[in-house]
C-alpha cells in the first residue's frame, strides 16, 4: 500500500512517527516532503509538482491536524481524486464547528481522534 502524509512543519516529528509505523508494516511513502526546503519560487514549484504526483500515486491520503494551507490544498486534491482519506485529529478542534473545515466531515473522510497506533491499525485493516 502506498500512502502520502500531509500536515504542517510543526508536526514533523509526528509525520515521521506515522511514516515509520506504516513503513514497518511494508507500506511505501510516495514522498517525504519534510526533507524539502524551498529557497525560492522555482523550488516551491518543483516541490509542489512532486507533492501533486505523490498524492496522485498514493492509495491512502493521511492528513495530520493541525495542518497548513499546503496540506489542506493537498486534501482537496485527494478528495477530487477520490482517494481513501484518513484525518488524524491531534486535538478536539475537528469537532468544533467554529474551528473545523467543512471538508473534514465529508463522508469519505475517516476521522481518527485517538492515538497513533489506532490510526495505523485503521489504515492497515482496510489495506
Amino acid at each position: 500500500m502506498k500512502y502520502y502524509i500531509a500536515s504542517s512543519f510543526k508536526n514533523i516529528e509526528l509525520v515521521h512517527a506515522v511514516a515509520h509505523g506504516l513503513n514497518q508494516k511494508g507500506c511505501d511513502n510516495t514522498y517525504d516532503w519534510t526533507r524539502s526546503q524551498a529557497a525560492d519560487l522555482e523550488d516551491l514549484q518543483a516541490i509542489g509538482l512532486r507533492e501533486e504526483k505523490a498524492v496522485t500515486n498514493s492509495d491512502v491520503f493521511i492528513l495530520i491536524l493541525p495542518a497548513g494551507k499546503g496540506a489542506n490544498t493537498e486534501l482537496g486534491l485527494a478528495l477530487a481524486m477520490k482517494k481513501d482519506i484518513y484525518l488524524y485529529a491531534t486535538n478536539s478542534d475537528v469537532w468544533d464547528v467554529d474551528k473545523t473545515s467543512t471538508f473534514y466531515h465529508l463522508p469519505n473522510v475517516k476521522i481518527v481522534d485517538s492515538d497513533m497506533s489506532t490510526l495505523i491499525s485503521k489504515i492497515l485493516e482496510v489495506h
